[in-house]
């Protein structure tokens, strides 16, 4: 069986091997063809309609790009290649619907993914392909777990072909300029023992990915319409699962259509409740903290509320209640802790090996803007915002 070629309006022209595109002709890699890769961001960035399946293919290409690179000075065969490559291909393929929206709800929330792909990679239709190529599942899942030194490192370190490819293609589809990266920077990949590091000549580039990072979380992943419209929807997930209507184990073989016409189907309160998400027909902002305007004691109550989603789901029902809302029309949205963790991407020297954030101000500086971008927020119904906001002054300002 000859290579393929897929067509990619990021990189190009994608070559697949015989065994990657077995993969990808599997009813579970297709299945990707139907889980946005940014979730609801869509509602706001409209062209952001792509796929798990396109940045699986883009990652497998950002991949092989490093390996290239890598293979130069660090001896890696032919075989140990394809794994990283299909590792790479595989590393998203049980993601849930609507990709990372449900991860606060989710058991194992964002690890969650990870964890049910151990089950896709040995238990379907993939493992078959990966044994009639002489590889096993085990292998594959060595790769994607960190377990096979810098093979694994390629596509699960600080800066890798994961984050360079989303960095590409979410900037891409959202029509915004804020994710351009130097494509330069694949250049400056070296391996140093089991280490992925960059060449000290790389460190401004590693700075425009830091910088490319750093504003599509700011002003896209993270748009606080986004955010209400995802804090919606795990609600509405959070309940059906609640009432047995929905099951947990069910959701990574699901798409988004899949998700939405079940929860449809249940009737009542879900049918109302996805459709008014479908018409953006969102909650509004009435209450908001930055991470500067609370001390450290008030961070780490608030940080330890989010670890115990139905404490939240406990205090939004109080909230209501004391308004005269619906279960519903308050939610509280804590974000996870601002770090920048491909800050600590390594850098090499001929004195040694040190952290791109201790070589760069201009890395000190986004870490600071990053934090200060974090914001505690409590959403509600436009009539019901200055109820909420004066309630939630006197639960948390205090």
């Amino acid at each position: 069986m000859k290579r393929r070629i897929i067509r990619d309006p990021v990189h190009r022209d994608i070559s697949l091997s015989p065994l990657e595109m077995k993969i990808v002709e599997t009813p579970e890699f297709q299945r990707l063809r139907f889980v946005k890769q940014l979730g609801l961001v869509f509602l706001v960035f409209p062209g952001a309609n792509h796929t798990r399946f396109e940045h699986s293919l883009g990652t497998k290409y950002v991949a092989e790009l490093i390996l290239n690179r890598v293979t130069e000075e660090k001896e890696i065969d032919s075989e140990e290649t394809e794994l990283v490559k299909v590792a790479a291909l595989l590393h998203d393929a049980a993601h849930p619907p609507f990709s990372h929206t449900l991860d606060v709800i989710l058991p194992g929330g964002e690890k969650w993914h990870e964890i049910r792909t151990e089950k896709v990679v040995k238990e379907t239709e993939i493992a078959d392909c990966i044994h009639k190529h002489g590889y096993s599942p085990q292998e594959i899942i060595d790769v994607l777990r960190g377990r096979r030194g810098i093979l694994s490192k390629v596509i699960r370190s600080d800066v890798d072909a994961d984050r360079l490819d989303y960095l590409l293609r979410d900037a891409y589809f959202c029509g915004v300029a804020y994710g351009i990266i130097d494509r330069r920077v694949l250049d400056e990949f070296r391996a140093v023992n089991d280490e992925l590091v960059f060449s000290h000549k790389g460190l401004q580039l590693v700075v425009t990915v830091l910088f490319a990072r750093f504003e599509m979380y700011t002003i896209v992943y993270n748009h606080k319409t986004v955010q209400i419209a995802a804090s919606m929807l795990n609600r509405i997930v959070y309940r059906a699962l609640k009432e047995k209507l929905l099951n947990e184990n069910d959701l990574y073989e699901m798409t988004d259509c899949d998700l939405l016409y079940t929860l449809k189907s249940c009737g009542g309160y879900f049918d109302k409740a996805i459709r008014r998400l479908e018409r953006r027909k969102l909650l509004k902002q009435a209450y908001s903290k930055s991470w500067s305007e609370m001390d450290q004691d008030k961070r780490e109550e608030v940080l330890r509320l989010r670890e115990t989603p139905e404490k939240i789901f406990k205090l939004e029902e109080e909230i209501s209640s004391e308004i005269g809302a619906e279960d519903d029309k308050v939610i509280i949205h804590i974000p996870p802790k601002p770090e920048i963790k491909e800050a600590e991407v390594k850098v090499v020297f001929k004195e040694g090996i040190c952290r791109a954030s201790d070589l760069s101000p201009i890395i000190k500086s986004l870490r600071e803007a990053y934090i200060e971008s974090w914001n505690f927020s409590v959403f509600t119904v436009e009539r019901k915002r200055e109820k909420v906001k004066k309630l939630c002054e006197s639960f948390f300002d205090d």
